[in-house]
């Protein structure tokens, strides 16, 4: 019985540690890159292009009766990696598509944080959550290209 209560306490020092250690590691893979999530709920695709200090969402949403999916809006973020798996990302700008062309909209004082929850080699589990009043937040799977 001693033996087992010495196993589990082993294992619990060195074992348990070490694999939330390599989790965390895995969200080094998505510090940059380029990745996409399928919003079904708003019938989108959103494709993001990050580098280590910039994001770029470029939302696609397929419009009824249409064919395919038709580009509208990008959203800049500065960001700012807080540990290896959240990041702040603050509203820099946002440009939708009209019919006449693209048009800027005002940039609102809003920032992001963004969790990586559970990731694999190709895709994570993020957590977004805005400051504002009602501190609303969502949860996407991103994969990567």
């Amino acid at each position: 019985m001693k033996v087992w209560i010495h196993i589990s306490i082993v294992f619990a020092i060195i074992i348990v540690p070490m694999t939330s250690k390599a989790q965390q590691a895995n969200c080094k893979l998505f510090h940059t890159g380029k990745y996409r999530i399928m919003d079904t709920a708003n019938k989108s695709d959103i494709l993001i292009d990050r580098n280590d200090s910039l994001e770029t969402r470029m939302i696609y949403r397929k419009k009824p009766g249409a064919a395919k999916e038709a580009y509208e809006m990008q959203v800049v973020f500065r960001i700012k990696w807080i540990d290896e798996c959240s990041y702040t990302a603050k509203l820099v700008k946002t440009v939708i598509a009209t019919p006449k062309g693209e048009r800027s909209l005002p940039v609102e004082k809003k920032t992001l944080t963004v969790q990586i929850l559970k990731s694999s080699n190709d895709a994570y589990l993020e957590k977004g959550t805005f400051d504002d009043k009602h501190h609303s937040s969502y949860r996407y799977v991103v994969y990567k290209l």
